[in-house]
């Protein structure tokens, strides 16, 4: 796939670990209108999306504004709050592309086969590289009419902790891989 490393301007002080980071970056606004706009763009463009965060927070407030935009694309999400019977409906409904984004937490680490998808966005920092690989795995599987996959990374550069963890990334996840670099653009929306 293509990586595309999407650079936000999230600054907080004394942002010096995970929690703190994941904590800042799950509850800001314009980061999170940032990664809306470009799921907005790929889902209306007709690709299966593929939505992670480490926080049922915060995935559920990504889901909630996203059903909000006028998208013709159908979402759900994916959370533990979610009963099993109807995650199974939700994975078929993708399978058969009846859903373009799935919003998840990491539930979907374990499980989930939707060979349709062809977009994946990394909406909070991590380090495991073998998470990562997993996680870019579920979107390079073939299907037909599938022309690429592209991975939308969203890198905090201004908080060194993220930083370090995305040239992990970069080093050991996405090393076999092309990187595009897109430096931050104030929301559209």
């Amino acid at each position: 796939p293509l990586i595309r490393v999407v650079k936000t301007n999230f600054y907080q002080p004394a942002c010096d670990d995970y929690r703190s980071l994941i904590d800042g970056v799950t509850s800001d606004s314009d980061r999170t209108f940032l990664i809306l706009q470009y799921i907005l763009i790929e889902a209306e463009n007709g690709h299966s999306c593929h939505v992670l965060s480490e926080r049922i927070s915060h995935i559920e407030d990504l889901f909630l504004i996203f059903s909000t935009l006028k998208s013709k694309a159908r979402s759900e999400i994916l959370t533990s709050k979610v009963p099993k019977a109807e995650r199974k409906a939700i994975l078929r409904d993708a399978d058969e592309g009846k859903i373009k984004v799935i919003f998840a937490t990491k539930l979907a680490d374990e499980g989930l086969d939707v060979p349709r998808l062809d977009r994946l966005f990394l909406t909070c920092p991590v380090r495991s590289s073998n998470k990562v690989t997993q996680q870019v795995g579920r979107i390079m599987r073939t299907f037909p009419g599938k022309v690429d996959a592209r991975v939308y990374d969203f890198v905090d550069e201004n908080i060194g902790l993220a930083v370090s963890q995305y040239r992990t990334r970069k080093k050991e996840a996405y090393a076999d891989f092309e990187i595009e670099e897109i430096p931050y653009e104030t929301s559209n929306f």
